[in-house]
């Protein structure tokens, strides 16, 4: 491997058969070192079951790649990596995760959502209360709903080193959704009022019967 090129240290958790994105991500901020560093941006082109390797070399494409992350700083400073697939198979570990997250209120269309979460300590936990609320959000919308996953995040600026209330609340509104035949892909806009940031995560998901989304 080049310099450039780190191996990340990914798993599949408990019985999921697919490496979590936010793990992924987590995994990444790992190897930036000090600074202010936020989650700029994601994508994700699809899910993957093996070791990850991460490229921030300035040749590294998105040919063949699983992802591409982001990160910046207040400076203007930014390290973009992309993601592709190692040799070897993820290992299996049983590690929960150690948040909750729980419904307040909410209904269908663009009517805002609000969770309460718990079981923080730091950025990756952050990360997957943000997720985690949102696939249980496409559970309450659309029952009957598969294949729910992260695709993305945009403009999040969730902070690196931040220190996260242990517990708060997460508000989220669907802003668009795009798709047809029973797949679709879901634009929404969330909120952490706690820690006063919000942006842009991105689903994707199968609904036989979603139809226009309410």
């Amino acid at each position: 491997m080049t310099e450039s090129t780190f191996n990340l240290d990914v798993f599949l958790r408990g019985d999921r058969d697919y490496v979590q994105g936010t793990q992924i991500v987590s995994r990444v901020a790992e190897l930036l070192g000090d600074g202010e560093w936020i989650l700029d941006a994601a994508q994700f082109t699809r899910l993957s079951t093996r070791m990850l390797l991460a490229d921030d070399s300035s040749a590294a494409t998105m040919a063949g790649a699983i992802a591409r992350v982001q990160f910046a700083e207040p400076t203007g400073k930014n390290r973009s990596f992309v993601l592709t697939e190692g040799a070897d198979p993820a290992p299996r570990r049983a590690r929960p995760m150690p948040i909750a997250v729980t419904r307040q209120n909410g209904s269908s269309g663009t009517d805002k959502a609000i969770w309460d979460y718990s079981g923080v300590s730091g950025f990756e936990d952050m990360a997957n209360v943000i997720v985690q609320a949102i696939k249980a959000e496409h559970g309450e919308r659309w029952p009957g709903c598969r294949d729910v996953w992260l695709t993305g995040f945009r403009r999040l600026g969730l902070p690196v080193a931040g220190r996260f209330p242990d517990a708060g609340r997460i508000a989220l509104t669907l802003y668009r959704q795009l798709g047809e035949h029973g797949l679709f892909q879901n634009i929404w806009q969330v909120a952490l009022p706690d820690i006063g940031l919000e942006g842009m995560v991105t689903f994707a998901f199968r609904a036989p019967e979603a139809g226009d989304g309410h």
